[in-house]
């Protein structure tokens, strides 16, 4: 089963002020928290028939893209439909572009990624200390960390990025999503899910679509599985 990491997706507007943030602590002594999100509200600036977006970190997808997972049985995730609006104009006209497949906005949803893997994660990050209380090293991202996760077209050539060497024990064999650590918001996708993206006609690795990079699997050796 090929895998990819997921780098960007567009970015058509930002969460509304109604949107609630909820930073929920999990360690008192190197204050390590969490963020849920609740009452999403995603204010487009406009909308050109997306179908997969983000904002802060979190992605969003519409009706089709849900009935396209459901419909192939992806898993590793979990869907919550969420408010969205268009940004005041002083026309009042929806931003609503000729290559929409509609003329209303569809219903979205926020994709909450469930699954879980480990990685290999040499040359990712440098470690500054470790919590005594439970555990959680905090670290800092290095430069070619930082290129691996940027959308390609924002690159330069002689940039230097890692790929995620993903330990293919970790995996359990049935999720299409998956996080790898903690810290990073790219999950990574399997083929069955870049596939329905594929039926769907979104575009991948093109200016304004969905860009993702190939991942390898290793054994417990860290040795590459073909």
């Amino acid at each position: 089963m090929n895998i990819y990491l997921l780098l960007s997706t567009p970015i058509l507007g930002e969460l509304s002020s109604e949107t609630i943030k909820e930073h929920i602590v999990l360690c008192e002594k190197c204050n390590k928290r969490k963020i849920e999100f609740k009452n999403i509200e995603y204010i487009f600036d406009r909308w050109n028939g997306e179908d997969i977006i983000t904002a802060v970190g979190e992605y969003f997808i519409s009706e089709r893209v849900k009935e396209k997972l459901e419909e192939k049985k992806i898993k590793g995730y979990e869907i919550i439909p969420i408010k969205t609006s268009f940004t005041q104009n002083k026309t009042g006209v929806k931003k609503i572009g000729k290559n929409a497949y509609q003329k209303e906005l569809p219903i979205f949803y926020h994709l909450k990624i469930k699954g879980r893997a480990e990685a290999c994660l040499d040359g990712w990050f440098r470690i500054i200390n470790t919590c005594e209380s439970c555990g959680r090293q905090r670290r800092m991202i290095t430069s070619e960390g930082l290129n691996s996760i940027a959308d390609p077209s924002t690159l330069n050539k002689n940039d230097k990025f890692l790929i995620p060497n993903i330990y293919f024990n970790t995996w359990n064999n049935e999720d299409d999503f998956f996080l790898f650590v903690e810290s990073i918001n790219h999950p990574v996708v399997t083929q069955n899910f870049i596939n329905c993206l594929t039926e769907l006609n979104i575009q991948l690795n093109k200016k304004e679509g969905v860009w993702f990079r190939p991942v390898n699997w290793i054994d417990e050796n860290k040795n590459i599985i073909e």
